[in-house]
């Protein structure tokens, strides 16, 4: 899905020849307390751009990192929206994909992802939908965090990985992420974006 990274569902990182990707999850875990180690690389170009935290929002929402395409929130709770239920539901060459776009969420018929393509950092999976790319074999966590991928019985975004499996070092501002976005207290490939709090 292009505008999902599911959530978010996924860029741009000017740090040398790697994929860019979504935004990682918020770190939950108490390495969200440890202070940074990392210091941002000598060879980085990554411009300082977006929101860093809540306060300089000024009111108008809150700071999450995530792509300018994507889901601009919802000030109230958003409304359901069953367009379908199953890829037979749609038409040909189409999918049964979640989703959630300002005060809509539910499902919707969108495009097989080898025809509409993938957001950055996400792959084109045989079965027409886009995943994320995980580490360590097609996604590298080295610009802002260590690779952890979940184990057995883990969900995902448990312990506060984001979609590719990373492990977002925490930080006080930008200089602590070896070549990211120090959003929230955790480094992430993403530029934080001011975004209505989804009521």
């Amino acid at each position: 899905m292009k505008l999902l990274a599911p959530l978010s569902l996924a860029l741009a990182v000017a740090c040398g020849p790697r994929p860019t990707g979504p935004g990682p999850a918020r770190e939950s875990t108490a390495e969200a307390g440890q202070a940074a180690t990392h210091a941002r690389r000598a060879e980085c170009t990554l411009a300082a751009t977006g929101c860093h935290g809540v306060d300089e929002c000024h009111g108008r929402g809150i700071c999450e990192a995530a792509p300018p395409t994507s889901d601009y929130g919802c000030g109230i709770p958003p409304h359901r929206v069953e367009s379908c239920k199953a890829d037979a539901d749609c038409k040909s060459g189409e999918v049964c994909n979640p989703y959630v776009l300002g005060c809509e969420a539910g499902h919707r018929c969108e495009a097989r992802c080898d025809t509409a393509g993938c957001q950055d950092g996400w792959a084109c999976r045989a079965d027409g939908r886009c995943s994320a790319r995980r580490c360590p074999d097609e996604w590298s966590c080295a610009d802002y965090g260590t690779c952890k991928p979940p184990q057995p019985g883990e969900g995902p975004l448990q312990g506060g990985r984001d979609w590719h499996g990373c492990m977002p070092l925490a930080c006080k501002g930008d200089g602590d992420c070896p070549c990211a976005h120090c959003v929230n207290s955790s480094c992430t490939p993403i530029p934080g974006r001011c975004i209505e709090a989804r009521g």
